[in-house]
């Protein structure tokens, strides 16, 4: 994790993808900013919380998720961290629908 601005954090998350981690962002201030949530794993979880710890935030502090686009790799904790916050998210309307059909076909082969 860097900074690269006082008041914006680079955060990488791991993945289990061939890709390697993907970028996430915390952009502090009076309602913090989450942008792109790393994949669905606990990993990616555990990594995301202990950055939000060390700047004094936990994931019930995140006031707004943006979602940059709709791979799961940024997005898989999107449903989870929502559940955990009172966050509004944000993303272009097909971006919404990837996250939907994921999500249902996560439920439709529990």
């Amino acid at each position: 994790m860097q900074s690269v601005h006082p008041e914006i954090v680079w955060i990488q998350l791991p993945t289990p993808f061939p890709v390697g981690p993907v970028n996430a962002f915390l952009v502090k201030g009076d309602v913090p900013v989450l942008i792109d949530v790393g994949p669905k794993s606990e990993d990616a979880y555990q990594a995301l919380t202990a950055c939000l710890k060390e700047h004094g935030l936990a994931v019930c502090d995140i006031g707004i998720i943006f979602m940059t686009h709709g791979h799961v790799d940024h997005g898989g904790l999107l449903s989870r961290l929502l559940g955990e916050s009172h966050a509004q998210a944000y993303a272009h309307p097909a971006v919404i629908e990837q996250y939907r059909a994921y999500d249902q076909g996560i439920e439709d082969n529990s």
